[in-house]
């Protein structure tokens, strides 16, 4: 479903400026082949495609690649969840700490 959102979203947002494969592959840094392969998802999106994508586009990524975006979040989430079970077995400064930091994640992860 993740690939699925970046096909759209690329050749939306390509065809929204008028640009050609060839012209979203030279701000890439990628070839128009490469580009397609993309639009086709024959290919998974990289890190350096979502914060290329970004600063071209303007979109943030939760809003880019809303079902990728999704996964990996729920996948930090759980792994939270777990760090958080061993954190209440521990107390002090520096578990407080840690727990706030988890306390933040899942605010943002709710708005």
């Amino acid at each position: 479903m993740a690939r699925k959102k970046l096909s759209i979203y690329l050749r939306t947002q390509r065809m929204r400026w008028c640009l050609s494969q060839e012209e979203l592959g030279l701000l890439l840094g990628m070839t128009k082949s490469a580009v397609s392969r993309f639009e086709t998802e024959d290919c998974p999106p990289s890190l350096r495609l979502v914060i290329a994508t970004e600063v071209i586009f303007g979109a943030h990524a939760s809003e880019a690649f809303p079902a990728l975006y999704g996964r990996i979040q729920d996948e930090v989430m759980r792994r939270a969840g777990k760090l958080d079970t061993r954190l209440r077995k521990q107390s002090g400064k520096v578990a407080e700490r840690k727990r706030a930091l988890l306390s933040n994640m899942v605010h943002r992860a709710e708005l």
